[in-house]
């Protein structure tokens, strides 16, 4: 059985993640790193990718590029890259051809923002080589906002580094994956449950709430935002270095660029040492005039300091769940991952509204990449699966590599039927037909069976009494039919006007002879 392959190109980190026998890990770098930094550096016609560009950041800033993936699928032109141009003061960042984004290395290169990311994938490449050497198809995951221009950039990035893509998978998806959620057919229920996915990343934050139903998800909505990620609470800390600097020598460096790069450097790492101890140590060699900065920063200045930041966070998930009509009582399962997912001012702002419902065992760096490598071995094991087994699935729905082997029709009676999916339609999916009943009906009953030919098999009878018949004149129903990855059916009949009155029957895959 080939393994999956996983590749998560954050706005910070790129991480890859190797699934073998349904166990998934991620994989260490030539550094021994479990992440390589989005940074490429260009010096005296060398090129520098991860820790060893980010060490020369500071002294080479106008030739290196930070945070490249999150220009893909953007024009240069887009106000919503004028404003990260605005953010990045690193390589200038200019018009390429056809109006995407460029960085300008030197007097003339330009390079193109999916070459620049192929360097990064590169490195993802040879990282998962040291575990595969002969890669299949890999996953990429993308970001719930992510357009399908980006994922056209991501896949020529991926060409350009040679790599196939298999598949994208969004990062909720992805984290519910990794997590394991809803993953077991066994243990499908056709009751719906609801999950809270947060990514807290360096340049934003995002969250969904996400339905999974037999192993299917959804998501109902979203936020996101750049007002709460990494790099605000790293503004803090400057903020407070710069302070402390300040008023040992009476000098400001607030306006001297070079100084402010390392002072952002010495605060990512406080303000991930504050997440395990009460105070950190800060120390810089040569800040500014060659005076060095030496420092502590106590947690509770920080945490107080950077609280309005923490109030919107928890002020973005109170607004996300009135959207979706619901309360933190209703949310089953809550997911942290990206790279500031671990910050405890973040995990106890969530930890206090989810007692007990918030998991984060698995680092939020390695999360989705987790995710992506464990739906790579689940799109190789579905593969391997229809190449060796024909046999129909018993009270269940017959699956290709590529979608259902067989369709699916609603019977209207003995030689009568109607296809609702049709052969070859991707799985897993979840899709919802109206039923409208005769005038003065308060019952209907549903007969879902595959079309083989000329021939119909039904695979599931169910009906619902007592509909209500009071709005115009009539009942009106909704039928959802989900099949699963694994090939497993629940279909669902609702009342349209009484939405406590539902049926349900699930049809489970039978096991394999």
């Amino acid at each position: 059985m080939k393994p999956g392959i996983g590749i998560s190109v954050g706005g910070s980190t790129a991480v890859v993640a190797v699934c073998s026998d349904n166990r998934a890990d991620v994989v260490a770098n030539a550094a021994g790193q479990r992440g390589t930094p989005c940074i490429v550096s260009f010096h005296d016609n060398e090129e520098l990718v991860g820790a060893p560009a980010k060490q020369r950041m500071v002294r080479n800033f106008r030739s290196t590029i930070v945070r490249p993936s999150t220009f893909l699928g953007r024009k240069f032109s887009d106000a919503a890259t004028q404003e990260l141009c605005k953010e990045l003061k690193y390589a200038p960042i200019v018009e390429s051809k056809d109006g995407a984004v460029g960085f300008q290395i030197g007097e003339s290169k330009v390079y193109e923002c999916t070459e620049i990311v192929s360097h990064i994938l590169k490195e993802a490449k040879a990282t998962a080589q040291t575990q595969v050497q002969d890669l299949p198809g890999v996953v990429i995951t993308v970001p719930l906002d992510a357009t399908e221009a980006w994922k056209t950039d991501m896949r020529r990035a991926c060409k350009l580094a040679g790599l196939h893509v298999s598949r994208f998978i969004s990062e909720p998806a992805a984290a519910l994956m990794a997590y394991d959620i809803e993953q077991d057919p066994e243990s499908h229920s056709h009751v719906a449950s609801l999950n809270l996915v947060i990514d807290v990343g360096g340049s934003r934050t995002t969250m969904a709430v996400v339905q999974s139903t037999a192993g299917l998800f959804e998501v109902l909505d979203s936020r996101s935002t750049r007002d709460v990620s990494g790099d605000k609470y790293d503004d803090v800390t400057v903020s407070i270095l710069a302070n402390e600097f300040k008023k040992k020598t009476r000098m400001d460096v607030t306006d001297e660029k070079r100084s402010m790069l390392k002072l952002k450097t010495a605060a990512d790492t406080v303000k991930k040492t504050l997440s395990v101890t009460e105070t950190a140590i800060a120390s810089v060699e040569s800040l500014f005039e060659g005076m060095d900065l030496h420092c502590s920063v106590q947690r509770a200045r920080f945490e107080g300091l950077s609280g309005a930041i923490t109030r919107k966070f928890v002020g973005m998930i109170d607004e996300l769940l009135k959207s979706c009509g619901i309360t933190a009582n209703d949310i089953t399962t809550v997911l942290l991952h990206g790279g500031c997912s671990q910050l405890l001012t973040i995990r106890r702002a969530v930890e206090s509204k989810f007692p007990d419902r918030v998991r984060t065992h698995i680092p939020g760096s390695d999360v989705v990449a987790i995710g992506a490598a464990k739906e790579g071995f689940a799109v190789a094991l579905r593969h391997s699966h229809a190449n060796t087994r024909e046999d129909s699935l018993t009270d269940a729905c017959t699956l290709e590599a590529d979608g259902l082997a067989k369709a699916i029709a609603v019977m209207m009676g003995p030689t009568q039927h109607k296809v609702l999916l049709p052969k070859g339609t991707p799985v897993p999916i979840r899709a919802t037909f109206p039923l409208a009943c005769q005038p003065g009906a308060t019952s209907m009953h549903v007969v879902l069976g595959e079309v083989d030919g000329d021939a119909v098999k039904e695979v599931a009878r169910f009906g619902l009494k007592d509909l209500d018949a009071s709005k115009e004149g009539a009942a009106h129903t909704k039928l959802t039919i989900v099949v699963t990855k694994e090939g497993g059916m629940l279909a669902t009949l609702a009342d349209v006007n009484n939405k406590a009155n539902v049926a349900s029957i699930v049809a489970k895959k039978q096991e394999a002879q």
